[in-house]
């Protein structure tokens, strides 16, 4: 559910609750969505700009690549 590609779907249940009744609920989706966007975003820049750099989700972890 968190995944980048899973945005349109975050995105989609935002506008429905939206449309059928502005809660808090439709806030929560909608915010969740455009946190996991966001994210996606900084990791895909990162991607294109640094390949080598770890993604963001990685850094929020703290992993490491280890090569043998």
């Amino acid at each position: 559910a968190l995944h980048p590609l899973a945005v349109p779907g975050w995105l989609w249940l935002a506008l429905l609750a939206a449309v059928a009744t502005v809660d808090l609920a439709a806030l929560a989706f909608a915010a969740a969505g455009a946190i996991v966007f966001l994210g996606g975003l900084i990791s895909a820049g990162r991607a294109v700009l640094r390949p080598q750099a770890p993604a963001l989700h990685d850094l929020i972890a703290r992993t490491r690549l280890v090569t043998a």
